[in-house]
């Protein structure tokens, strides 16, 4: 629900919103339809996939950690993780780490002119808040 509808209480009465509904940013949305649904999802053959609005948001990771949920979130270049303590941004990690073969195209489905084909790769970032020990095999540079 808006802030707008959220801040005027007697709009929501009008239009019979129980006193109860707040606003929320979409993750903290999300967080609340997860909760509800975990009880009744099969365990472990479940995952979430979402974007950059979530992807930086670090809570809502967090979160996904603590429910159990395997996730894969879109980053932004600039944004700050923490695979190892003393490496700080994502493009970063990849110049140093992702070598031309381990790459995979894939579309991203079809546009008015043609088929977009973003180029992917994966790699395990620990938990917002995890402790990741400096990694000796770390690339110099």
């Amino acid at each position: 629900m808006p802030r707008e509808w959220t801040t005027d209480r007697a709009r929501c009465r009008r239009a019979g919103v129980p006193e109860t509904v707040n606003f929320a940013v979409k993750p903290r949305l999300a967080e609340q339809m997860i909760d509800r649904t975990v009880p009744d999802l099969p365990a472990g053959r479940v995952w979430v996939a979402a974007d950059e609005v979530y992807g930086r948001d670090g809570a809502f990771r967090r979160h996904l950690e603590e429910v159990g949920l395997p996730y894969v979130v879109n980053g932004e270049a600039n944004q700050s993780v923490l695979p190892r303590p003393d490496w700080r941004h994502l493009a970063r990690l990849v110049e140093r780490c992702a070598a031309e073969d381990s790459w995979i195209e894939l579309p991203a489905g079809p546009s008015r002119l043609e088929t977009r084909i973003w180029q992917w790769w994966v790699r395990r970032v620990p938990a917002p808040d995890a402790r990741a020990a400096p990694d000796p095999a770390r690339p110099a540079g």
